[in-house]
């Protein structure tokens, strides 16, 4: 036996003995070759009749080191989705883009912190646009175009001009793209947006400031 497992062992015999109860125990047993195996033993005490005493022990034991390992796998599994999920989970906190999935039916499966805003992840959950209160205008054409992507397989990216946000109108530039599960079929809808406007403020100034050197040029050459 190995000895970390003798408590276990003596455990499990001295329930037996009290109580002549059923006892389950899992351990390790060194083979000839110096490695371990897992083994599962059942066991349960036998009294005699009209007696307290424990006059006999009956167990079964059987090889269970392939249920063991493929429970060791599933943790080791688990440890690293999770940290992959805490790893993406910081990633789409930090990120400076609005990010969401959605459903087929346009209810949130999800969304960061820029999306959130003011909001927790558990009040926006299976609600769609409607039940969260946004305009009907966003409704309507969020609602047209998730159908689109759904319908088509195909990203859509566009601008919104004077989008009614929260915190007042703005130029949301967003791309909504279509999620797929392994049979290839749609299963969910990612959408990332920014806000782009002082981006476009600054464009119109530059095209501005050149249409007016232009003008200034041409006017030098009358004169």
């Amino acid at each position: 036996f190995h000895p970390d497992d003798a408590p276990i062992l003596y455990n499990a015999r001295r329930t037996i003995l009290k109580s002549a109860g059923v006892a389950v125990s899992t351990y390790r047993i060194r083979r000839k070759d110096g490695r371990y195996i897992w083994f599962e033993t059942t066991s349960k005490g036998v009294r005699i009749a009209g007696s307290m005493v424990t006059q006999e022990i009956t167990s079964i034991s059987r090889d269970v080191s392939a249920r063991k390992e493929a429970e060791d796998r599933l943790k080791h599994l688990t440890a690293e989705l999770e940290e992959q999920k805490n790893i993406l989970d910081t990633v789409l906190t930090v990120t400076p883009d609005r990010l969401a999935i959605f459903d087929r039916a346009g209810c949130f499966l999800y969304a960061n912190s820029m999306a959130l805003g003011s909001r927790r992840l558990s009040d926006v959950v299976g609600k769609t646009h409607h039940e969260l209160g946004f305009p009907p205008e966003v409704c309507e054409r969020f609602e047209r175009e998730l159908e689109a992507v759904f319908s088509t397989g195909e990203s859509i990216s566009d601008v919104w001009v004077q989008y009614p946000a929260v915190y007042g109108v703005c130029d949301l530039e967003y791309t909504y793209s279509p999620v797929y599960d392994v049979r290839s079929k749609i299963i969910a809808m990612v959408s990332t947006s920014r806000d782009i406007t002082a981006r476009r403020q600054a464009e119109q100034e530059r095209l501005q400031l050149a249409v007016e050197r232009e003008r200034v040029k041409t006017l030098q050459h009358l004169i």
